[in-house]
Protein backbone atom coordinates (compact mmCIF):
# COMPACT_ATOMS: atom_id res chain seq x y z
CA UNK A 1 0.00 0.00 0.00
CA UNK A 2 1.29 3.48 -0.66
CA UNK A 3 1.28 5.97 1.38
CA UNK A 4 1.78 9.72 1.35
CA UNK A 5 3.37 12.01 4.19
CA UNK A 6 3.21 15.18 4.32
CA UNK A 7 6.43 17.25 5.66
CA UNK A 8 6.33 20.85 7.00
CA UNK A 9 10.17 22.86 7.69
CA UNK A 10 11.82 26.03 7.29
CA UNK A 11 14.29 27.07 4.92
CA UNK A 12 18.16 26.41 5.28
CA UNK A 13 17.08 23.35 7.15
CA UNK A 14 16.10 20.04 5.40
CA UNK A 15 14.93 18.16 8.16
CA UNK A 16 10.97 18.38 8.01
CA UNK A 17 8.60 17.04 10.39
CA UNK A 18 5.90 15.06 9.50
CA UNK A 19 2.63 16.57 9.52
CA UNK A 20 0.05 14.06 8.56
CA UNK A 21 -0.63 11.21 6.30
CA UNK A 22 -2.75 10.36 3.38
CA UNK A 23 -4.14 7.42 0.86
CA UNK A 24 -3.81 9.58 -1.95
CA UNK A 25 -2.66 12.58 -4.15
CA UNK A 26 -5.82 13.71 -4.16
CA UNK A 27 -6.35 13.80 -1.01
CA UNK A 28 -2.94 15.66 -0.17
CA UNK A 29 -3.97 18.51 -2.75
CA UNK A 30 -7.25 19.27 -1.28
CA UNK A 31 -5.96 19.38 2.13
CA UNK A 32 -3.07 21.48 1.62
CA UNK A 33 -5.00 24.58 0.60
CA UNK A 34 -7.27 24.55 3.17
CA UNK A 35 -4.93 23.72 5.97
CA UNK A 36 -2.12 26.11 5.06
CA UNK A 37 -3.94 28.61 2.39
CA UNK A 38 -0.82 30.76 2.35
CA UNK A 39 1.48 28.14 0.71
CA UNK A 40 1.67 27.97 -3.13
CA UNK A 41 2.52 25.34 -5.19
CA UNK A 42 6.68 25.21 -6.89
CA UNK A 43 7.55 23.10 -9.64
CA UNK A 44 9.92 20.08 -8.96
CA UNK A 45 11.90 18.10 -11.03
CA UNK A 46 9.98 15.24 -10.77
CA UNK A 47 6.58 15.41 -11.99
CA UNK A 48 5.22 13.57 -9.02
CA UNK A 49 7.10 15.64 -6.35
CA UNK A 50 4.45 17.61 -4.30
CA UNK A 51 5.97 20.97 -2.80
CA UNK A 52 4.72 23.84 -1.75
CA UNK A 53 6.80 27.23 0.23
CA UNK A 54 5.59 30.33 2.07
CA UNK A 55 8.47 33.07 3.63
CA UNK A 56 10.42 31.32 5.42
CA UNK A 57 8.54 27.86 5.19
CA UNK A 58 8.14 25.05 2.75
CA UNK A 59 5.90 21.38 3.09
CA UNK A 60 7.28 18.47 0.91
CA UNK A 61 5.01 15.32 -0.14
CA UNK A 62 7.03 11.88 -0.25
CA UNK A 63 5.63 8.30 -1.01
CA UNK A 64 6.19 5.41 0.90
CA UNK A 65 5.82 1.79 0.17
CA UNK A 66 4.37 0.45 3.28
CA UNK A 67 3.30 -3.41 4.17
CA UNK A 68 -0.06 -4.16 5.68
CA UNK A 69 -0.14 -6.56 8.12
CA UNK A 70 -3.33 -7.91 8.88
Amino acid sequence: MKVYILFHGYRNNCNGYPVAAFKSKKSVREFVPKKYPEFQGKHRIEPSEMYWESGSEWLKCEDYQVQVIE
